[in-house]
């Protein structure tokens, strides 16, 4: 919940100084309510993946939404900074990042003339990529999760029965969202009312998506049974998969073309900068051996030196130096990057970009954005639990404190390729043949009218598996092997580009750990759940006062 994603837009260079504008206004929205042009600088930012939402915001009104996140992120903005948060290098420098995108991007957007892209390239771009605008289909629900630890033939007995009564409740009217809220035994749930999506039904359950599938929007499912548990689902949407039309698309198209042609834009003007604004480097300090003095200038650009500290945390910034370990090599290797990038900045801020006041608001955000993220990632309880505490949670979860089912076998593999003979059939064709014949064997072998050994002889990979935990191998290898008992084949299941079943030789069913094994265990867990009632606090406290402001 709590990422943000690196924008892919001009290039990867670590960051000069910037201006950080963002640090001036870090109250300011805790003062005044969004205006409409905020609205559309954090939405712009939003859907360029340059922020992501703290929380998951369920309201009625997007825009409201965007006006409660603003005020949420300036909020926990300031609580960092009281708390030193912002004296980070690395926390700036990520800052430094992502506003230079947003101050090169405008820079670059004003340099284009407003005709660069021509409605005919736009028809052309479409027709030639059309099949990339077919969307997938998409579902949007709530769900009600009721979990059940593998083996706990009690509790699912007891999950079952909650499911059923909550399922009564549901028929007789209760609203859904409010009843995920408070039955769910997902901690997300209060927060969201068990809203999921819109989501790519194809990546969602197998179960799942058999359910919703045989649902109208609002209806409501019977419970469902999934590898962890039990769900009542309720679809909320359903969005068919169809080709969007050029004129949904027009301006999608027209905005990507004017992105390519602002980097060829780019790419021009990086030799006309290096004239207009030269660098000094300090040479004689990159012959030094490190330990490098963080304070020393490493280059200056446009009368801005940068020092050992700050051109390391914008190397680190930019994801590009990482397996570097010298320091000053790597600085070497980032210095042409970080150079340039000063230089395109610096034209930028010769020209007025940065006196934008649309440009001044994302750069706010951004600055915002990161430093409440910082800050509640890193949230953490005011105490540390006690011996008391921690053998009371380790007591209370039986069913998380053990070690994993472990099993072993043999695994026999089909693949796609060996099947395909040099025929003009579809994709989907050999797949479903594929499927039948894999079937087809496993039936014999269960019948055993085909061996082991045959097995081997007939599979296009056969692997031997010595004792395997579940969970490293994916969802559906571990559904297969963790569902049947020892001395027995599992069912067909895809595997990479094919199909495959196993036979289980022998299966270790979970054991309980020990206290003492695993208490680092169960006090990372335990802080963690403290950790997460404490920004479900300060969420609420903040939201409120928000609330309280707008009446």
């Amino acid at each position: 919940m709590m990422n943000h994603v690196r924008k892919p837009l001009l290039s990867r260079c670590a960051l000069a100084a910037v201006l950080l504008l963002g640090c001036y206004f870090y109250g300011q929205m805790a003062c005044a309510r969004p205006t409409q042009e905020d609205i559309k600088a954090y939405g712009e930012l939003y859907k360029a993946s340059v922020i992501r939402s703290i929380r998951f915001a369920d309201q009625v009104d997007p825009d409201e939404s965007i006006r409660e996140e603003i005020f949420l992120e300036a909020e926990l903005a300031k609580k960092a900074e009281k708390e030193g948060v912002t004296t980070d290098p690395l926390l700036q420098a990520d800052i430094r990042y992502y506003q230079t995108q947003e101050i090169l991007s405008a820079w670059l957007e004003k340099r284009l003339p407003q005709d660069a892209v021509t409605t005919t390239e736009v028809e052309q771009f479409y027709r030639e990529h059309r099949t990339d605008f077919t969307t997938t289909e998409m579902v949007k629900f709530r769900h009600i999760f009721f979990m059940v630890p593998q083996g706990e033939e009690k509790v699912e007995s007891e999950k079952l029965a909650q499911a059923r009564r909550v399922k009564e409740k549901l028929d007789a009217g209760e609203d859904f969202g409010l009843l995920a809220a408070e039955f769910s035994d997902l901690a997300s749930a209060k927060r969201n009312k068990g809203l999921v999506g819109p989501e790519k039904l194809s990546r969602l359950n197998p179960a799942i998506q058999d359910a919703l599938r045989r649902l109208k929007p609002g209806e409501i499912s019977e419970p469902v049974r999934t590898r962890y548990g039990w769900e009542i689902l309720q679809l909320v949407e359903r969005i068919p998969e169809r080709v969007r039309p050029l004129g949904e698309v027009h301006d999608e198209i027209r905005n990507q073309l004017r992105r390519n042609k602002a980097l060829e834009l780019q790419d021009r003007l990086s030799s006309e900068v290096k004239h207009r604004f030269p660098a000094q480097i300090n040479d004689t300090l990159l012959e030094t051996s490190p330990p490098l003095p963080r304070q020393e200038w490493v280059f200056a650009v446009a009368g801005t030196t940068h020092t050992v500290e700050t051109a390391l945390a914008d190397a680190y910034a930019c994801w590009a130096y990482h397996d570097i370990a010298d320091e000053v090599a790597r600085l070497r290797a980032a210095l042409p990057r970080l150079i340039l990038t000063a230089q395109l900045l610096a034209a930028a801020r010769t020209e007025g970009i940065l006196t934008n006041a649309h440009l001044q608001a994302k750069l706010r955000f951004i600055s915002n954005r990161l430093t409440a993220e910082r800050y509640w990632r890193n949230l953490r309880p005011k105490k540390e639990p006690t011996e008391k505490e921690l053998r009371d949670h380790h007591a209370e979860n039986p069913d998380i404190f053990r070690t994993p089912p472990e099993a072993k076998g043999v695994l026999f593999v089909w693949q796609m390729d060996k099947l395909a003979d040099g025929t003009t059939q579809s994709g989907a064709f050999l797949r479903e043949s594929l499927r039948r014949k894999v079937e087809a064997l496993r039936a014999q072998a269960v019948k055993g009218e085909l061996t082991r050994d045959a097995l081997r002889e007939a599979a296009d990979q056969t692997q031997e598996l010595d004792w395997f935990r579940e969970g490293p191998h994916g969802y559906f290898f571990d559904k297969a092997f963790f569902s049947v008992p020892a001395q027995s084949y599992t069912p067909v299941f895809p595997h990479r580009d094919g199909y495959a079943f196993g036979w289980v030789e022998a299966r270790k069913d979970p054991q309980r750990i020990p206290f003492d094994e695993c208490r680092e265990w169960v006090r990372r867990r335990l802080v963690n759940i403290w950790a997460d009632q404490e920004r479900e606090k300060l969420l609420e406290e903040i939201l409120s006062r928000y609330a309280r402001l707008q009446q």
